[in-house]
């Protein structure tokens, strides 16, 4: 099969957006969704909370079960951090295994993904669905080298040079000046500011 160019996915990729869009529209999931958004709210009627009927005074009054009921599940469901266990499935792996559970689970209590976590859980109990983006993300910048580190490459550099002049005295005449050796070191360095995985609530 032939490799898809960036139009035709851009176009496959559009077409499943606007069906998505069409779909919600025809079966009313948009409606219904805010409509659970409003009960867990408590705005259970839709007009105004009392007044008058003809000649009749009459208050409304509503108790917000869907309130009471998600705060009750959702602390069971997602209120302590989980204890994630990794299984090797290779014999001879167990001890990667074993690393891999550490870093997991310390990266989920480091980084705070039961945040985005309990907030995908009540979107659940709510709506009846709730998302999750798990990646991971990187991210560098490019900066000036400061002094400090324009000094240590200058230093590295003519360590080189030095050792290259010790190991071919033939090319003494041949060796940089010390200008050639400044002008040859970058002045900007990349740095990388985020190396890490991620998980997003998808509202």
């Amino acid at each position: 099969m032939a490799r898809m160019t960036k139009a035709d996915r851009y176009s496959q990729t559009k077409e499943r957006i606007d069906n998505t869009y069409s779909w919600r529209s025809e079966e009313g999931y948009d409606a219904k969704w805010h409509r659970m958004i409003d009960l867990y709210r408590g705005k259970t009627f839709s007009g105004v909370g009392g007044g008058y009927e003809g000649n009749v005074g009459y208050d409304r009054i509503s108790v917000n079960m869907a309130f009471s009921t998600v705060n009750v599940i959702a602390p069971s469901v997602a209120v302590n951090h989980p204890t994630i266990t990794v299984t090797a499935n290779k014999e001879g792996d167990e001890s990667r295994a074993v690393f891999v559970e550490a870093v997991i689970n310390y990266l989920w209590r480091h980084h705070d993904y039961r945040k985005p976590f309990r907030r995908a859980v009540k979107d659940f109990l709510i709506v009846g669905h709730g998302w999750l983006k798990v990646g991971w993300r990187f991210v560098e910048q490019e900066r000036d080298l400061t002094p400090a580190e324009m000094a240590a490459e200058y230093n590295q550099a003519t360590l080189e040079v030095d050792q290259f002049a010790y190991d071919n005295p033939e090319m003494m005449n041949d060796l940089p000046s010390d200008q050639d050796v400044i002008d040859a070191i970058p002045s900007k360095k990349m740095e990388v500011i985020e190396d890490q995985a991620f998980v997003e609530r998808i509202s």
